[in-house]
C-alpha cells in the first residue's frame, strides 16, 4: 500500500503540473509552495478514490463494475456487461478520453493508461487491491445491490450455467434485495442448491453451507407446502454440510 501511495501521489503531482522534468536542466522540478498548499489525501484509499472520480463517466462505470465482479474479469465478460449498460442507457460520456488508433473511444485503454488496471492475457486486473476497494467504496449501497443483480443475470444469459455457476450465484446473492419476484427468488434458491451441491462435491463444505443457507433464505413463507421437494433438498444438504463443518449445534437445530 505504501509503494502504491507514493507512486499515485507523484502521478497526481505530474497530472496537475506540479512536478515535471526539465529538458533544459535535465532534472525533475516541482513547485513546493503549491504542493504544500494542496490538500493531500491521508491514505491510499482516499487518493485512489479522488483519482477515480476524476475519470470520465464511462471509465468510472467500467472500474466500478469490475470492482463488483472482483479483482479481475475476462475481457469478453467485462465488455459484454458494459455493452449491456450502453444498450440500456445510451453510451456514457466520452469527454476527455483519448482516441485509439482506429479513432474510437475506448474506456478500457484509458483506464490502463491511467495505471489503474493492467491487461493480463484475456483478463483485466486491478493493479492493486486498494484500487478495487476504493472503486467499490464509491458505489452506494443500493447501487451495489443493483449492479450485482444485473451482473448476475447478464452472466446467466450469456453463458452456460455450469461454466459460471459460482460467479452467477455470488452476484445474485449480493443483489438479492433487488430480487422481489416470487419466481425469480425460487430460481435463485434452486441456483444456490446447485452451487451448494457443486461445492460439496469439491469438499468445500463451508462454501456449500453458505450457498445452501442463502437458498433457504430465498424460500417463501409457505415453502414447506408450495416447494416441499426444494425445501427438503436445501435443508437436508445444509445439515450435511454443517455436519462436515463440525457445527453440530446447527445440525441439531435443523433436525429439531
Amino acid at each position: 500500500g505504501n509503494a502504491l501511495f507514493v507512486i499515485q501521489f507523484l502521478q497526481s503531482l505530474w497530472d496537475e503540473g506540479l512536478l515535471q522534468f526539465s529538458l533544459e536542466s535535465n532534472r525533475w522540478e516541482w513547485d513546493l509552495d503549491a504542493i504544500e498548499a494542496r490538500e493531500i489525501a491521508d491514505n491510499v484509499g482516499d487518493l485512489m478514490s479522488k483519482k477515480i472520480l476524476q475519470l470520465p463517466d464511462g471509465c468510472q462505470y467500467v472500474i466500478k463494475l469490475l470492482a463488483c465482479v472482483g479483482s479481475k474479469c475476462d475481457e469478453r465478460t467485462l465488455k459484454s456487461l458494459v455493452k449491456r449498460k450502453k444498450d440500456n442507457d445510451g453510451k456514457p460520456s466520452a469527454k476527455n478520453m483519448p482516441r485509439n488508433t482506429k479513432g474510437r473511444k475506448d474506456e478500457f485503454d484509458f483506464i490502463v493508461d491511467e495505471g489503474l488496471l493492467i491487461k493480463e492475457g484475456q483478463n483485466y486486473v486491478f493493479v492493486h487491491d486498494q484500487i478495487q476497494l476504493a472503486a467499490y467504496s464509491l458505489i452506494s449501497v443500493d447501487e451495489k445491490g443493483y449492479l450485482h443483480k444485473e451482473i448476475g443475470y447478464s452472466l446467466l444469459e450469456c453463458n452456460e450455467v455450469d461454466d459460471v455457476l459460482f460467479m452467477v450465484v455470488d452476484q445474485l446473492n449480493r443483489g438479492k434485495s433487488f430480487i422481489n419476484d416470487k419466481d425469480k427468488r425460487e430460481e435463485l434458491a434452486k441456483l444456490n442448491l446447485r452451487a451448494g451441491e457443486k461445492a460439496m462435491s469439491l469438499a468445500a463444505f463451508s462454501d456449500s453451507a453458505s450457498y445452501l443457507k442463502a437458498g433457504i433464505d430465498m424460500l417463501c413463507d409457505d415453502h414447506w407446502k408450495s416447494h416441499c421437494d426444494l425445501s427438503v433438498q436445501l435443508h437436508s444438504l445444509y445439515a450435511e454440510a454443517e455436519y462436515c463443518n463440525g457445527r453440530f449445534q446447527e445440525v441439531g437445530y435443523l433436525a429439531g
